[in-house]
């Protein structure tokens, strides 16, 4: 079951398994993937608008309640795909040793290579240092152990 809060929350309920879940729609005229890896004039191509969706994920787990390590752990998958447009798992441009975007980007970004996970469909206008300072603590997010991710802002 599925009730609408807001333009951009919903909670699904699993009636076998009795539970409840929030679930944030970063996008209600589409899903994540549709706006990073869809058809060209369905595109996020602007980093701006892809920085005002990680406000608004911010702003989502300010006003819930929810276990924060792994939700920072989601919120720095996200900021990769954002950064990426790929996919977060099961990806043919990861390689061989990299089955995941977090495997894939920590390795390029930590080497100093930025620009080996940076989406090419994205607008030229944007700054790099941004791109920089989202990829660093997207890499903090998705730290292995909890205890050295970082409190959300």
């Amino acid at each position: 079951m599925a009730v609408k809060v807001s333009s951009y929350e919903k909670l699904l309920t699993d009636s076998k398994m009795g539970k409840t879940y929030f679930v944030y729609e970063f996008m209600h005229n589409g899903t994540l993937k549709e706006h990073l890896r869809g058809a060209d004039d369905e595109k996020i191509t602007s980093w701006l608008k892809r920085l005002e969706i990680v406000e608004n994920a911010a702003r989502y787990y300010i006003s819930q309640q929810l276990t924060e390590k792994s939700d920072i752990y989601s919120f720095g998958v996200i900021l990769l795909e954002l950064i990426s447009g790929q996919e977060p798992i099961l990806n043919d441009n990861f390689g061989l040793n990299c089955g995941n975007i977090v495997a894939w980007a920590r390795s390029h970004i930590e080497s100093g290579n930025i620009h080996a996970i940076l989406d090419q469909s994205l607008d030229s206008g944007y700054n790099l240092q941004s791109v920089w300072k989202i990829a660093e603590v997207a890499i903090m997010c998705v730290k292995p152990k909890g205890v050295q991710r970082p409190p959300i802002f």
